[in-house]
């Protein structure tokens, strides 16, 4: 085959396979996600943790012993969208009594990690405040977002009293020392944790001044403006590169 052609067509069957990898990858992973999902709300907990629960809450009626489990579902199902696992984000418990049932369903060890296998792809760990890598309204609106993101799903989000059930659940039991939240609390915790983001993203884009060697004279890099702009800090980098002066100080 004269080389003309063979040069092109090597790189059209790479360029095919790489794109068939790629459509094949996000097809499987669609795939696992909707498998995963439904088997969190398909699965059957433990009959012993619905007894522990009513023994720790005895106030509490069937009706509302199965509401706390339908909230348990909703934070993994959390856990499963924001990559708690795979990815070790931090997603906060806003539920005490939620949380009880976690701790318990924790201690049937085989049961617990046979369900997070199957439902994250490994073991969800219970990390305490102190040992979060963010704080906990970070880690809440984490939460939120992950719920958030199931709305547009058949499976939706349960809601109570306008807010998500594992958040509103407290008020609605009167569980004592729980933690209550309502809607105002939902949106300060989601002012948090876009304020946050916002400054990670200002933080990532203004790098400390570092001294580099340039024409056998140390050259330190011009300090970039605190203030997060895309294009200001493209023109800095662009002018670096032409070794011209900083545009921001002359």
């Amino acid at each position: 085959m004269n080389s003309v052609y063979l040069v092109p067509l090597v790189f059209l069957v790479v360029v095919v396979t790489l794109t068939g990898f790629t459509i094949w990858s996000s097809l499987r992973k669609r795939q696992t996600d909707r498998t995963r999902v439904a088997y969190i709300n398909a699965y059957q907990f433990p009959a012993t943790l619905r007894g522990k629960l009513a023994l720790k809450h005895a106030n509490l009626n069937s009706e509302q012993l199965d509401l706390v489990f339908r909230a348990l579902r909703q934070y993994f199902q959390a856990c499963r969208e924001a990559g708690a696992v795979k990815r070790s984000r931090s997603v906060g418990m806003p539920s005490k009594v939620v949380d009880d049932v976690w701790h318990d369903f924790m201690l049937i060890s085989r049961e617990y990690t046979a369900f997070c296998n199957k439902a994250f792809g490994g073991y969800l760990h219970h990390a305490p405040d102190s040992e979060m890598k963010v704080s906990m309204p970070i880690a809440l609106g984490n939460t939120l977002q992950a719920i958030k993101a199931r709305k547009g799903t058949a499976t939706g989000v349960a809601m109570l009293g306008g807010i998500p059930l594992l958040f509103g659940i407290h008020s609605a039991l009167a569980v004592e020392g729980g933690f209550e939240h309502d809607v105002q609390t939902i949106a300060a915790i989601e002012a948090k944790r876009n304020a946050a983001n916002q400054a990670a993203a200002c933080n990532r884009g203004s790098a400390t001044p570092t001294p580099r060697l340039r024409r056998k004279n140390v050259f330190m890099r011009p300090p970039i403006p605190e203030r997060c702009n895309l294009a200001a800090r493209w023109r800095l980098r662009i002018c670096l590169a032409m070794d011209c002066r900083n545009p921001f100080t002359g």
